[in-house]
């Protein structure tokens, strides 16, 4: 009963959270190609965006900027990120941000923000083990 009842109450949390970030692909929504532009440092995202993600450098709990040093495998240096920015593209109100993570696991989370009423907000998000490397990546990750 009580395996049933941990189920259930999983079930109901991944039913709320699909309603609050639905699955990429959702097609009108999504950022527009045509004028997006890359992207390619931490320092180039608006202020605004940049508050969203973790803070530079802080140790494990940080973010490396593109190509620094971070925690790439399970092996942890509590002195650097588990985490590194890779590839941003933005479009007027919307956004696609590329986080790279490591350990047994590493792989690519991308984000997907849009700007409304003045906020950021997350609208899509996929995990990816292919490293994207253009805006048609960014924008195409399932």
């Amino acid at each position: 009963m009580r395996l049933h009842l941990t189920c259930v109450a999983f079930a109901v949390l991944l039913g709320a959270v699909g309603a609050l970030v639905p699955a990429l692909g959702a097609g009108a929504d999504r950022c527009p190609v045509q004028g997006a532009s890359e992207i390619a440092t931490l320092s180039g995202l608006p202020a605004p965006l940049r508050a969203l993600l973790p803070a530079v450098g802080g140790g494990s709990d940080g973010i490396a900027d593109r190509g620094g040093r971070f925690n790439a495998t399970d092996v942890v240096d509590q002195s650097l990120p588990r985490k590194r920015f890779t590839l941003a593209t933005l479009s007027g109100s919307c956004a696609v941000i590329a986080i790279e993570y490591g350990g047994i696991a590493r792989g690519f989370e991308i984000t997907e923000y849009h700007l409304a009423q003045g906020r950021w907000s997350v609208t899509h998000r996929a995990s990816v083990f292919r490293e994207p490397k253009s805006i048609m990546d960014l924008l195409s990750a399932k």
